[in-house]
């Protein structure tokens, strides 16, 4: 959307953005991807439902800081969280379930 509204250069500047803020909010060890588009992905280990809400409430804290001047859009996120206790040989149905 920001791409069509204001140009590949702001797009690309909010992703970048983004990835920076989402790195910033992760603990050492765990793994931020992008999966395409403006969704990523967070894989954190050993961590309950409390501790993934408080990485997705400091991931929401520090986008909601952004100032995007380029792109003059109102930004936003949503985050939808799985936690797995055990071994899980499904990673893919987990990310699944974080994106419903």
């Amino acid at each position: 959307m920001i791409n069509d509204l204001r140009g590949h250069v702001a797009g690309d500047a909010v992703i970048a953005r983004t990835a920076n803020s989402v790195r910033e909010s992760i603990r050492q060890g765990d793994v931020c991807a992008r999966l395409g588009g403006d969704e990523f992905l967070v894989f954190a280990s050993d961590c309950d439902a409390v501790g993934a809400e408080k990485i997705a409430r400091k991931i929401l804290a520090r986008l909601s800081k952004h100032e995007m001047p380029l792109a003059r859009v109102n930004f936003s996120a949503s985050i939808g969280i799985a936690v797995h206790k055990g071994p899980d040989a499904l990673q893919k149905r987990r990310t699944q379930r974080a994106d419903d």
